[in-house]
């Protein structure tokens, strides 16, 4: 898919562009980019012209490479795009999406890059890391989330209380980096890999919307020394009763 074009009522950077190819064998030395655009900076008066303001770094694109054998020794990158510099709150760009898929074999000793785009302002966010899925015969369906940077505006992974549980019974997950994991739904995977430094939580309840809280049904649990699972604060509301019903 495009990368979505950043907004903000300023200028924006453009979203990333797409690659799908597809080919018996797949040799990648040199580079495949599809990042976003940073925001151009925008300026707040113009001679001839209304104020241009900054605005958000778009998000990144999608590469996805398909064949019997696929061998990458250079680099592939999806980032998200950098926020304008502006008094108001600029976000980062999301970084976008890199699937691997191999019917026969797979080596990747290159660079996989899905990082976030950065806040360039004092204000705002950095965006969302986005997502590597690598699939082969050996290992089978990997789902790969690394954030170098942190400070995330979004969800890395969720859906919008569709009651269907996101993920599968034989994706394997590792969260890595400073990544959040942000539930919405459940969570089913055959294991499920949290580093050092990761946070899984579930969505807040508001008055509307009642959390599901987190449910994960995976075949293999790791949470690593420095990881954590957090849903402090999340349940129902202050000054509530029965349930998020108004009154104390």
């Amino acid at each position: 898919d495009l990368g979505s074009g950043g907004g903000g009522g300023g200028f924006g950077g453009a979203g990333g562009g797409a690659v799908q190819l597809t080919a018996p064998d797949i040799t990648i030395r040199g580079a495949i980019l599809a990042g976003a655009g940073n925001d151009p900076g925008g300026r707040e008066v113009t001679v001839s012209g209304p104020p241009e303001y900054p605005g958000h770094g778009g998000s990144g694109g999608s590469i996805f490479l398909s064949g019997a054998r696929v061998t990458v020794s250079g680099e592939l990158s999806a980032r998200g795009g950098d926020s304008g510099i502006d008094l108001t709150a600029k976000h980062g760009g999301g970084g976008g999406r890199i699937a691997l898929v191999a019917t026969e074999s797979l080596v990747v000793t290159g660079t996989l890059y899905v990082g976030p785009g950065l806040r360039r302002g004092t204000l705002g966010s950095n965006g969302s890391p986005g997502t590597i899925f690598r699939s082969d015969p050996v290992n089978g369906p990997m789902l790969l989330i690394h954030d170098p940077v942190g400070d995330v505006a979004n969800p890395v992974l969720g859906s919008s209380r569709t009651g269907v549980a996101v993920g599968g019974p034989d994706l394997h997950i590792v969260v890595s980096g400073k990544a959040n994991l942000l539930l919405y739904d459940a969570l089913e995977a055959a294991s499920l890999t949290l580093g050092a430094g990761t946070v899984v939580k579930h969505n807040l309840t508001t008055k509307t919307a009642e959390a599901l809280g987190l449910v994960m049904t995976v075949g293999d649990l790791v949470v690593s020394a420095g990881a954590l699972i957090d849903v402090t604060g999340r349940g129902y509301l202050a000054r509530t009763s029965y349930g998020n019903a108004e009154g104390a």
